[in-house]
């Protein structure tokens, strides 16, 4: 048994930070900068992601929701809006189902508050830890009991077979809304919507469930108003007011916020931060996030809102967050915003104890080398995701945490560097029970006895794909070269125009050498705060490196430094502040 102690985790592996001098790419920047009338350095960071003319730049700066492409090509959409619109004319009892994590927990909300705002009053249920992952013969048993004829089913269903076998033979529907990985024999839904189904002509594969849900929402709208469903009493409902649901939900999945989500999160973010929806409200108080300025952005989702949302289905029922997200009540809805706010508390208390365990697990060896597996019948399943993840950054490899129980483990396997988890697992499950998941995260069912033989063939095959690869990704492309001089005001608003950024559409990093160190100090919990200036001393910007107290430079020092440049509010003052990403000796000589 693996017991908590003062084990110091370990340093990130270090990433090389490197600037790329291409002649074409800069001859395109010039072009665009000029066409846009763009500083220099903005338009370099627009051609990196692929903006290289006009109407892309249009396009990706000012996204808007007229630019969604058309839904009708993916396989079996319009076959889901045509039967949730007759359920919808027949009064059918309908059934919503959800997974427990945020884009399961957020699809369901859209597809619960769409059918409600259409006169239903649907059974909703959501994925439960204790009873395995996906949707269960439990839950169409529960479905059938409550009268249910259809059942939309959201971010599972792709591979849970016997789930709508059963669902076939008590003559209910299931519509799957889903995004994961399929097996390659589909199971056997009425309609199975999912981007990435082999064979899907739809050219966009990477939107969260709740990006899905949300089409599908606005489709049967578009659909009840062509069957004249909609009078001066029953007014069609404004499907954009679900906007902030999609953009929680794709944040927390950490899917691309590129093409078709950027678009959804970009508009979603104005209506977070409306703040109108009351538990989201009342939970971004409790998180400390306020009416800006500045305003709520995708890291406050990701590293706030989401983790709080996620507490409930991490420690036990996850209906919580969903009555959050959907209830129009305030005094109920600040009780679900103080219930989801002491379980993330509880999480966290849960989650350091398990990652101290193992990182101690991985001090003492035997837990493979590409990939690190763990697992311990002291760990609570709801923690061991957050857990892969932090030990794949540490130690640069994929990790999988796996909580055993009565001989079988349920767990978490996060990537990193590039590696394809779910290639990796499909190569070894003769080992496993079941999984499921996509190419940076997964999930994992193990029986104990075969937990060796799992460890090996899955350092077999992640070492496979290490050589493949040519090594594992540690290197990281700059945007461009700059002085500090040239980081102000307009080119700080210019680059803000780049949000949302995320996964897939990184901030803006750029280099700056050399720099002098005119003050450096450690900050709260193992932070760098600096002052660096430029040669002459003219220009002088703060500087914050967060985690990185450990590589505390000397005074006077001439620095290499990557930062991301961001304006910072402090006691209701805004000023520019360079965030540090990397920082070594200066490279030039001159």
């Amino acid at each position: 048994m693996a017991t908590g102690g003062a084990v110091k985790a370990p340093v990130p592996p270090t990433r090389r930070y490197v600037f790329d001098e291409d002649e074409e790419l800069e001859l395109q920047s010039e072009t665009l900068a000029k066409e846009l009338g763009l500083r220099r350095t903005t338009a370099r960071v627009l051609v990196r992601r692929g903006v290289r003319d006009l109407d892309s730049a249009h396009s990706y700066l000012k996204p808007h929701l007229g630019s969604l492409l058309d839904p009708s090509e993916m396989a079996d959409f319009p076959r889901a809006v045509t039967r949730l619109a007759d359920a919808v004319c027949r009064n059918e009892r309908c059934g919503v189902f959800g997974d427990y994590d945020v884009d399961g927990i957020t699809a369901a909300a859209v597809i619960a508050e769409i059918l409600g705002d259409l006169g239903q009053t649907p059974e909703v249920r959501l994925a439960s830890r204790d009873h395995g992952y996906g949707l269960t013969p439990r839950d169409i048993k529960a479905f059938e009991e409550a009268g249910c004829t259809l059942v939309v089913a959201c971010d599972v269903g792709s591979g849970d077979h016997a789930a709508l076998r059963a669902a076939v033979e008590a003559n209910i529907d299931v519509v799957v809304l889903d995004h994961h990985q399929m097996p390659e024999n589909a199971p056997p839904a009425y309609a199975l919507v999912n981007p990435g189904r082999p064979g899907c002509p739809f050219p966009f594969h990477d939107m969260a469930s709740v990006g899905v849900t949300f089409y599908v929402a606005a489709a049967l709208r578009t659909e009840l108003i062509s069957r004249d469903f909609f009078n001066e009493k029953r007014p069609a409902p404004n499907v954009t007011d679900l906007l902030d649901l999609v953009a929680v939900g794709t944040i927390a999945d950490v899917v691309p916020l590129a093409g078709l989500n950027r678009i959804m999160v970009r508009a979603g973010l104005d209506r977070i931060n409306a703040l109108k929806r009351p538990g989201l409200r009342f939970l971004a108080r409790l998180a400390g996030l306020q009416a800006g300025p500045p305003a709520i952005s995708v890291k406050d989702i990701a590293f706030r809102l989401a983790p709080r949302l996620n507490a409930a289905g991490r420690l036990g029922n996850a209906k919580p967050a969903l009555q959050l997200l959907t209830e129009r009540e305030t005094n109920e809805a600040w009780r679900c915003a103080l219930a989801l706010d002491g379980r993330n508390r509880q999480r966290q208390r849960l989650q350091e104890d398990v990652y101290t365990s193992a990182l101690e697990m991985v001090e003492k060896g035997g837990v493979g080398e590409a990939v690190h597996v763990l697992a311990s019948e002291d760990w609570h399943p709801g923690v061991v995701g957050i857990v892969a993840s932090k030990l794949a950054e540490q130690f640069g490899r994929p990790a999988v945490v796996i909580s055993m129980s009565d001989g079988e483990g349920r767990g978490s396997v996060r990537t990193f560097g590039g590696i394809n988890i779910y290639e990796a697992l499909s190569a070894t499950r003769q080992h496993l029970v079941t999984f499921g998941g996509h190419a940076a995260a997964a999930g994992l069912t193990v029986k104990q006895s075969n937990l060796p033989a799992l460890t090996e063939a899955l350092d077999a095959a992640i070492t496979a794909q290490i050589a493949r690869l040519g090594g594992v990704g540690d290197t990281v492309g700059v945007d461009s070269c700059t002085t500090l001089a040239r980081v102000d005001e307009a080119l700080v608003d210019e680059l803000e125009s780049i949000q949302p950024c995320g996964e897939g559409n990184p901030e803006p990093m750029l280099l700056a050498d050399p720099v002098v160190v005119v003050e450096s100090r450690l900050v709260g919990n193992g932070h760098l705060r600096l002052k660096i200036a430029d040669p002459e001393g003219d220009t002088v910007h703060e500087v914050i490196g967060f985690g990185m107290g450990h590589r505390i430079p000397d005074p006077q020092s001439r620095l290499r430094v990557v930062f991301v440049p961001e304006h910072n509010t402090y006691r209701g003052k805004t000023s520019i502040q360079l965030r540090l990403l990397d920082l070594g000796p200066s490279q030039d000589d001159g």
